[in-house]
């Protein structure tokens, strides 16, 4: 009898635990927002604009660039966001970049640790028809 029981009481809370697991992961997929798993456009900007280039986040830094250089995009939604971050702000950039180096078109080595845009003259250019095909303009923002 006793046997019978633990094998009953074993099944029985396998079976709420997968209720359970496909409850929360319905509610995450509906409502994520609920559970902090939604992105909010602006707030990404944010973190971007506060943290790229800024002594003692160097990991946030790197993480950027190989987003910019894995996926060829350039900001969280677009490379306009340097010109007022601190990177800029603060002139922790070289006076003539508007934007990372990560932004730009990259030559064969495509390296996010020491990236080497093809042509940065054109790439740092403000006009976007004079960037165009030096820079990555297109916006790669994903949602959950």
């Amino acid at each position: 009898m006793l046997i019978y029981f633990d094998f009953f009481q074993y099944i029985f809370s396998l079976v709420v635990l997968l209720v359970a697991e496909c409850v929360l992961t319905l509610f995450a997929i509906i409502c994520p927002q609920y559970l902090g798993l939604a992105i909010d456009k602006d707030d990404l900007v944010t973190l971007w604009q506060r943290n790229y280039g800024v002594p003692g986040k160097e990991q946030m830094t790197v993480a950027i660039d190989l987003i910019q250089t894995k996926f060829e995009c350039c900001g969280a939604l677009s490379g306009t966001e340097y010109s007022i971050s601190w990177w800029n702000l603060k002139e922790l950039a070289a006076p003539n970049l508007l934007v990372p180096f990560s932004c730009c078109v990259q030559g064969e080595n495509k390296s996010y640790l020491d990236p080497s845009p093809l042509n940065n003259t054109l790439c740092q250019e403000k006009e976007m028809d004079n960037y165009r095909l030096a820079r990555h303009v297109e916006v790669r923002y994903l949602t959950l």
